[in-house]
């Protein structure tokens, strides 16, 4: 799960994670602009429709990492200069999968397309935070996951996230005291190193 202010931050997090099958979700639209639907294509990523509960691409993602496949998800679904109130569809897929999340910081990639316009290099940073679990399980028939524990579940992801990037980054996770991590099961031996530069 990664903050996303810009479109080249999926390409940086994949380029730095050690793994060949990761595919990234992305918006339907960019499946019909000519030019960008190519590349979606060819990297493999699966569209999703958003603005609405989309349990096509939802049960696809469950069983893509059911099989062992790993998936760039932005919980917020758009791009953001600083974090906003999350969507549940990362923790409805990782508590239905029991998958492993990863919390991602990318700093830099909303800067990309201005400097390329001046001929400028873009420096992203790149921060793999602590990955965990949800403690919460769900048997493999029950389709639904109680709304109110969804949030809690999505509310203590997202400071993990909020918690790796820079105090205006954070928006509507900045006050770190509000951090729990209840419901959440961390795991030290899979951790990512601590940020690497692209």
């Amino acid at each position: 799960m990664f903050n996303h202010t810009g479109f080249v931050d999926p390409v940086a997090v994949a380029a730095l994670v050690d793994r060949e099958d990761v595919v990234a979700m992305s918006k339907i639209e960019n499946f019909k602009d000519p030019l960008f639907s190519v590349f979606v294509r060819t990297w493999g990523a699966f569209s999703v429709r958003r603005g609405m509960v989309d349990r096509k691409a939802l049960r696809y993602a469950v069983r893509l990492l059911k099989k062992g496949g790993s998936i760039l998800m932005s919980p917020e679904g758009t791009r953001v200069p600083a974090l906003r109130k999350a969507h549940h569809g990362v923790t409805y897929v990782a508590v239905k999968a029991n998958a492993l999340l990863v919390p991602v910081a990318v700093e830099g990639a909303d800067y990309f397309l201005r400097n390329l316009r001046r001929l400028k290099r873009t420096t992203l940073r790149v921060r793999f935070g602590m990955p965990f679990r949800f403690r919460y399980r769900v048997n493999a028939e029950e389709e639904h996951v109680p709304r109110e524990l969804l949030e809690e579940m999505t509310s203590e992801a997202m400071y993990q996230l909020a918690a790796l990037l820079p105090d205006y980054r954070r928006g509507v996770y900045s006050d770190l005291t509000q951090m729990r991590t209840d419901l959440l099961d961390f795991c030290a031996e899979c951790a990512h190193s601590e940020a690497r530069t692209a």
